[in-house]
């Protein structure tokens, strides 16, 4: 198992890497440009795998529709990395092309139940399960992006992989401490392998991670010596990242109990899918985003 997780990562971390080195390398004067494939990619892929889970229910929403309005809203999401300089006096700001997405997603998917109606008792749970899938699948994505337009420079990218690399540190943290020395249940019923002492693992590893990251990896990186903000909200950055993480992959969980069903896919050996690489990051990239932009992390 631990093989298989170590591959999956491995076939996850290389692209990604190559992705982020063009982006800070060939970005066209456009940064972030690089990263739109990969994030319509995530959202594509995410957005059908929890439609297939969501099947597993008593009710089925429509894949397609579900999916056009993840794209569109990633679409939207990335819209401010085409412009060189997004102008600071455009009335649309960063996150107000991400919210005409999710309009657009919302009134679409309402038309396309609208077409559908035959008899009364389903329409409306589609909608609701259809929106969802949606903002599970690109609200992580638009932080992230929006991390890349806050900052163009390296360091945005630098933001960007501190998120990525504290969590999965954390991920990384609660499996071998719960596995070796794990024994109270944090969610019996809902997450059965998951423990206080994997908890305490999580954050711990988190807020190392994140100090090795920001005293020292993203200096070297950056090839000078760039503050690192203080200790405080360098713990307080590991620690709060852990525990979203925790929470959301505790998300999963419950949408895959709720539809008794193990893995939304297995495309990643020892990982799952899209959704599996995502649900750690659904409450942590808004955790994030809140510590960079309140300039209590340097950026």
């Amino acid at each position: 198992m631990l093989g298989r997780r170590l591959l999956g990562s491995v076939a996850a971390i290389v692209p990604l890497l190559g992705i982020l080195w063009l982006d800070d390398h060939y970005n066209g004067g456009r940064p972030g440009l690089c990263l739109i494939p990969l994030a319509l990619l995530v959202a594509i892929a995410a957005s059908g795998e929890l439609v297939h889970l969501l099947r597993h229910g008593s009710v089925s929403i429509p894949l397609f529709p579900v999916m056009i309005g993840a794209t569109g809203v990633t679409i939207a999401s990335s819209a401010p990395l085409l412009w060189k300089e997004y102008p600071v006096d455009c009335p649309i700001g960063g996150w107000g092309w991400t919210l005409f997405g999710l309009a657009a997603a919302f009134s679409g998917l309402f038309i396309v139940e609208m077409r559908r109606f035959q008899k009364p008792g389903e329409a409306s749970v589609r909608v609701a399960l259809s929106m969802m899938t949606v903002l599970y699948a690109t609200l992580p994505l638009a932080f992230l992006l929006q991390m890349r337009l806050q900052q163009p420079t390296r360091w945005g990218l630098l933001m960007i992989v501190s998120v990525m690399f504290v969590v999965k540190v954390a991920d990384a943290g609660a499996y071998f401490t719960g596995k070796s020395i794990g024994h109270h249940k944090m969610a019996p019923v809902l997450s059965p392998k998951k423990t206080w002492e994997g908890a305490a693992g999580a954050v711990a590893a988190a807020v190392a991670a994140a100090w090795v990251y920001l005293r020292w990896l993203a200096p070297w990186i950056m090839g000078a010596d760039v503050p690192a903000g203080s200790t405080w909200a360098i713990v307080g950055y590991g620690a709060t990242l852990a525990l979203a993480g925790m929470v959301g992959d505790l998300s999963e969980s419950l949408l895959k109990r709720d539809m008794e069903t193990k893995d939304s896919a297995a495309w990643l050996p020892g990982l799952g899918g899209a959704l599996d690489v995502l649900d750690s990051m659904q409450l942590a990239t808004p955790v994030a985003f809140l510590w960079w932009v309140s300039g209590w992390l340097p950026g």
